[in-house]
């Protein structure tokens, strides 16, 4: 094919070959990764828009499903779900969403057995079954006859699934997770937290002694607190030790200003040790495990009975894979072209598996191989399963550059930037191009700077794009994740600025052609933005908006019913003022610039959406909003994208 010039055209007006339906095309999705622990055969579950989301277990090398087209394999304990299947020896065990009951499935047979009641207000996650007797299955139960924030009870128990009978095994605190027997099955471990603190904030891991009883029933006692200070520090993750190396659980802990790795040990005395791995403080200034939204990621692997383990770590908003030496605290990166890594499971003594992303491909199910053979152990990546999705050429997707940005004050903040990426066309002589500046839907999260569709359908056509992790976004320490607390709509729009004022002196966009563009937990910090500061962004677009933070609290599921508190500082209650200071609702009458609002009619927060379209409207500002029905998620979407890139092009773009 002959070379051809870039042509000069305005940014924001390149031809593109992405289109919002294209990007928003009804592709299957990886949700999770689980592994046989006896046969070390490897499954995912996909979630496939084409069959109404459903989530499916498949076994990821024979590409075969293995339930009936009846069954939707997800639970949405928490919320956000996860932990909805184990196979151990060949048997599955899975929660079934259109029913809400567990399943006992032997493979390859498809026949499923209920194990638990039926028509029982009961959700169902994570399935552990005992090593010895087998029969009996640990999990975390909500009961939901109650089905309100206060009136849902969570707790730790067991399925008997003999008797298709449910137990309760703890119960008092308002959160349980990741229930794991040790190997002998004589010990039971467990996360919990309770309200007002969110697991980051005040995670305790515990042990308890586990008895059969004489009915054949289940118990547990002796109860041991492991770590974690509710309200000063948090376990994220722990996992029962090798059999044979000198440690009882390793757990990742945020005691020090990092998440990192502990060990613990009892002696025969009884008496009991914790240790920090690395000393203080973490030289790599990283984390090793992320606040605990999705149910049972997991971040670290041990490979054999020796003291070797896999480990991902976050270091400034990506992710690292290493290999961990226990007994010496060795750390060794491994170089992997994955900086968004996840469900990190081990296969056998030389192979793990993961959700990886790279900065060119959407997350897949990858496989990792040790070649033992060698001293510096080798490792290959082979991928087991990818979404089928649109080509696109390379030269279409842009290359991030991260910043760490200085602020007035002294502090940093951060943020990820993506040039216009196009072959065929250049900007205008002596043009920057326009940019979106978007914010994370945090706020306790982070923007996932692997490969998503969004940024080349932008970049593309001539547009620059910034992330911006602001204050209280994770991987980037305990200090910044706790920055945002009680200045939530402050310090976050302090971030906004500063990304936009420093990142432009480099000339690297237009400073005087920057949009705000989020959704939902990032739309109140750039509602904030153009009450505070009306004119110092062009423009805003805002899809599934909280503006109203007193109704969002009110409006909100068991998980994050206080979360906003400690965001803000206290209750709508105790300080009124605050709240009424930091609505955007009741400043839309300092908004000066235009913005579009998106959202859809079913959602608890749509009154917000039509409360601050109708507050600029009165006061004469500029609104375009787009109200959408019920409609699968994918074609949503894809009005949302034809909208919004309308609102760009004709806020941003300059045509010459």
């Amino acid at each position: 094919m002959p070379f051809t010039y870039p042509k000069r055209r305005a940014c924001g007006t390149w031809p593109s070959p992405l289109t919002a339906e294209i990007i928003h095309g009804q592709v299957t999705a990886i949700e999770d990764v689980v592994v046989d622990s006896v046969t070390s055969i490897i499954y995912h579950i996909e979630n496939r828009p084409s069959e109404g989301n459903r989530s499916v277990l498949v076994e990821s090398i024979a590409k075969l499903e293995v339930v009936e087209d009846s069954f939707d394999v997800k639970t949405l304990v928490n919320n956000y779900g996860r932990a909805a299947a184990t196979v151990r020896d060949g048997r599955l065990y899975f929660n079934n969403a259109k029913d809400h009951r567990v399943y006992r499935q032997s493979l390859p047979s498809k026949n499923a057995i209920p194990i638990t009641p039926e028509n029982q207000p009961f959700r169902f996650a994570f399935f552990v079954p005992h090593p010895v007797y087998t029969h009996l299955v640990f999990t975390i139960m909500e009961n939901h006859t109650v089905p309100t924030p206060t009136g849902i009870v969570t707790t730790l128990g067991y399925i008997d699934a003999r008797s298709a009978t449910v137990h309760t095994l703890a119960s008092g605190s308002d959160f349980y997770i990741n229930p794991r027997v040790n190997s002998t099955g004589t010990k039971l471990a467990w996360m919990e937290w309770k309200h007002p603190h969110m697991q980051w904030q005040g995670a305790q891991l515990f042990v308890a002694d586990i008895s059969i009883n004489d009915d054949g029933t289940l118990s547990i006692g002796n109860h041991q607190l492991i770590a974690g200070e509710p309200g000063l520090n948090a376990v994220f993750q722990y996992a029962w030790g090798p059999p044979h190396f000198d440690s009882d659980i390793v757990l990742a802990w945020d005691k020090t200003p990092f998440c990192e790795p502990w060990i613990y040990r009892s002696g025969a005395q009884g008496e009991r040790r914790l240790q920090a791995l690395f000393g203080q403080p973490n030289s790599i200034q990283s984390d090793f495990a992320d606040p605990v939204w999705w149910l049972d990621d997991s971040y670290f692997i041990f490979f054999d009975n020796s003291a070797l383990a896999v480990w991902v770590t976050v270091k400034e908003g990506r992710s690292n894979l290493n290999f961990l030496n226990l007994a010496n605290g060795q750390l060794e990166h491994i170089k992997s072209p994955y900086i968004e890594i996840s469900r990190l499971r081990r296969v056998d003594a030389s192979t793990v598996v993961f959700i990886g992303t790279t900065a060119l491909r959407s997350a897949s199910l990858i496989r990792m191989t040790i070649d033992r053979r060698w001293a510096s152990l080798a490792p290959s990546f082979e991928v087991l399963f990818a979404p089928k999705e649109p080509s696109i050429e390379r030269s279409m997707i842009p290359t991030p550059t991260s910043y760490k940005i200085p602020k007035r004050n002294g502090q940093f903040t951060y943020a990820h930037f993506y040039p216009p990426s196009n072959p065929n066309y250049i900007p205008l002589e002596n043009e920057k191009p326009p940019c979106l500046l978007s914010l994370h839907s945090g706020p306790t999260i982070r923007t996932q700077v692997g490969f998503q569709w969004h940024r080349p359908f932008y970049t593309s056509r001539g547009f620059a794009w910034l992330d911006v992790d602001y204050s209280g976004s994770t991987g980037y320490g305990k200090d910044y994740r706790h920055r945002l607390e009680g200045q939530y709509g402050i310090i976050d729009v302090e971030d906004i600025l500063a990304a936009a004022e420093y990142l432009s002196l480099l000339n690297i966009f237009d400073r005087s052609r920057v949009c705000l563009r989020t959704s939902s937990g990032g739309s109140f910090p750039a509602l904030q933005t153009f009450t505070i500061h009306p004119d110092c962004f062009s423009a805003a677009a805002t899809h599934f908006i909280i503006a109203d933070l007193a109704a969002a609290a009110r409006d909100t599921d068991k998980l994050t019913s206080h979360y906003l508190f400690s965001l803000m500082g206290g209750t709508p209650e105790e300080i009124p003022e605050i709240y009424r200071a930091r609505n955007p609702v009741l400043h839309a009458d300092r908004i000066t610039r235009p913005i579009l609002i998106t959202h859809y009619r079913t959602s608890p927060t749509f009154n917000q959406a039509e409360k601050m379209v109708n507050a600029i409207l009165r006061k004469g500002g500029r609104v375009q909003y787009a109200y959408f029905d019920a409609m699968p998620t994918s074609a949503m979407f894809k009005l949302m994208f034809d909208e919004e890139l309308s609102f760009f092009e004709d806020v941003l773009v300059r045509v010459k």
